[in-house]
């Protein structure tokens, strides 16, 4: 089952915000965002499968330093952003990040750290991107497709499985 979230409400700018139990039901939450100027938070919690995808450069997701999803992360268009200080993410299953698509990790505050746990497969496709900054990058495996970029972090990436570089790899 997919459930689709489209839009905020004005002032609210949550796509999904959890202030107590969520059960995944092993379904994917789809959030959409609108057209506004701003962020449009992903809470803290553990989903199955989550997309992402924005109306306009402008908009951006950003998550909660816990978050976990125990299976497929695809970020269609748009960002996805960390919006607290020492933010870990776990990625269980895929994690895909198609054409105008772009998972951002940096520290926005001094002293802070940002990890990304993908054990699974990460994909770039053409005109997807991946910026390290400064983080750290853990991969199952990492493909880089043709046209798709994954600029590097200052700090580690660390790669367990095959890596297929098509693209950038900067």
């Amino acid at each position: 089952e997919t459930t689709m979230i489209s839009g905020e409400s004005p002032g609210v700018q949550y796509c999904i915000e959890v202030n107590g139990a969520f059960i995944h039901n092993n379904g994917t939450i789809y959030c959409e965002g609108s057209t506004i100027i701003g962020n449009a938070n992903v809470d803290d919690a553990t989903y199955y499968n989550l997309k992402t995808k924005t109306q306009s450069t402008t908009t951006q997701f950003t998550y909660s330093p816990g978050i976990v999803i125990e299976n497929d992360l695809t970020i269609e268009e748009g960002k996805w952003i960390h919006s607290g200080t020492n933010a870990i993410f776990h990625v269980y299953g895929t994690t895909t990040v198609e054409d105008g698509g772009t998972i951002y990790m940096t520290a926005r505050v001094p002293g802070s750290t940002q990890t990304m746990n993908a054990t699974g497969d990460v994909i770039v496709e053409s005109g997807g991107f991946i910026n390290g900054t400064n983080a750290t990058m853990n991969f199952g495996s990492l493909t880089i497709n043709n046209g798709g970029t994954y600029d590097a972090t200052s700090g580690l990436t660390t790669v367990s499985g095959l890596t297929d570089v098509y693209g950038t790899f900067d």
